[in-house]
């Protein structure tokens, strides 16, 4: 059940989103026969009394349901932002220019081989590392916490 809403909770919304239109517009016709008999000096009957207190019952039930609905879409559809993926693509752009000019950065796990990378061991992790925090920071600092799940860590 719970997947079922999941994959169709834009549906869901959608749907209630009508139901709250038809609603509201029943609601607005059996106001209007209310009206109507006072008007004309009527008690209005107590089946037209009880069908207006139903459908508003029912239309301030579909209300909350659509704002929990709208909260779960919100929260279930934000952005998501893998940011050690961003930082190591970062990383890799850096490390092509230094293969472009010849530089090798010294690190204390090197052995030395002629196809290691020009970053390597402790001096990669320590620049993706830092590149990624900059990273995060520079997506807090446009974007609000609640539009986007950084991902960070992962590959």
């Amino acid at each position: 059940m719970k997947n079922w809403f999941k994959k169709h909770s834009k549906g869901i919304e959608l749907a209630m989103d009508i139901i709250a239109f038809v609603m509201l517009c029943a609601l607005c016709v059996v106001a209007g026969v209310m009206c109507a008999a006072i008007s004309y000096g009527f008690t209005p009957h107590i089946a037209i009394r009880i069908t207006y207190r139903v459908l508003l019952g029912l239309w301030w039930l579909n209300l909350v349901g659509y704002i929990r609905v709208k909260e779960y879409n919100r929260k279930r559809n934000k952005r998501k932002i893998n940011t050690h993926e961003v930082a190591a693509n970062i990383v890799d752009e850096f490390e092509e220019l230094l293969d472009t000019h010849g530089i090798t950065l010294p690190d204390k796990w090197r052995k030395g081989g002629e196809d290691e990378a020009r970053i390597y061991g402790a001096t990669y992790d320590a620049l993706l590392e830092n590149v990624e925090a900059k990273v995060i920071d520079a997506i807090h600092t446009v974007t609000d916490e609640e539009e986007v799940e950084i991902i960070s860590d992962i590959f």
